[in-house]
């Protein structure tokens, strides 16, 4: 059964889902999962941590895929030891939690190893409706995901969220539930990649929700200027700007910066 249930949630970071209104019953096809399922997912509580190492250090001498994928639910505990082996490799260790959120940590981004790296997922829903609503204006679907501790990371972790592959090419843009001010704080923008999965870099815990826009996110390219992104797509740069909110100089974009074109 345990074989089974892998089968139809994971696959290579990537899985094909479709959005409803609970942000975590999102469910995937069994035709869809077997297509891009994994060619190998590792249980640390069947193969251990050692044969995740292990694998982390053959991949190191290959020039192909270099994630290693590993079933871990809602609570993810990586050992100090696994972070070491990891630490300064290309590698990247994909953490699963089998319902469309996938944690990656990787070698290039570890600093830290002194310690376990430790992260329960809730899919308690924290964020007041209320606060909610001050970001949906132009809402196409929206996920949120916290974490039970709300503390500082000891490095950077990318955060795989599953969007809807209908979506693909929408900005997704993340927020943190400031809840002292009661309010939502912009965390980053993402452009939903064919999959249907945003990718976001986060340095600590805390309660998020992913909005996913109306609209096309546009990737700054070298050499480009917000007055000449409005122009090409037949917008004035105040207009531009009021979608973006984000942006708080118009002269200062950046090379792979992510714009809302509306």
């Amino acid at each position: 059964m345990r074989k089974k249930w892998i089968t139809a949630f994971l696959s290579t970071f990537l899985l094909i889902v479709t959005p409803v209104s609970d942000p975590f019953m999102i469910m995937v096809s069994a035709a869809e999962a077997e297509t891009d399922q994994p060619a190998d997912v590792l249980d640390p509580g069947e193969s251990g941590w050692d044969t995740i190492s292990q694998r982390i250090i053959a991949l190191t001498q290959k020039t192909g895929k270099r994630n290693v994928d590993v079933i871990t639910g809602y609570a993810i505990e990586v050992p100090d030891t696994v972070l070491r082996t990891l630490k300064g490799k290309k590698s990247t260790l994909a953490l699963h939690t089998g319902n469309g959120l996938t944690i990656s940590l990787t070698g290039t981004d570890i600093r830290s190893t002194d310690r376990a790296f430790r992260l329960v997922l809730s899919s308690e829903e924290i964020i007041p409706e209320t606060v909610r609503q001050q970001v949906m204006e132009n809402a196409v679907t929206f996920r949120e995901f916290s974490m039970a501790e709300k503390e500082r990371f000891p490095f950077y972790v990318n955060v795989h969220v599953s969007l809807g592959a209908e979506n693909a090419g929408k900005p997704a843009i993340l927020y943190y539930y400031d809840e002292a001010a009661d309010t939502l704080r912009f965390t980053g923008i993402y452009s939903i990649a064919e999959s249907g999965y945003a990718m976001f870099g986060l340095n600590r815990g805390d309660e998020y929700i992913a909005v996913v826009r109306e609209g096309k996110a546009h990737v700054v390219k070298e050499g480009e200027h917000l007055n000449s992104i409005a122009r090409r797509n037949g917008l004035s740069l105040k207009k531009l700007l009021e979608e973006n909110p984000h942006i708080a100089n118009a002269d200062v974009i950046y090379p792979g910066q992510v714009i809302i074109i509306p």
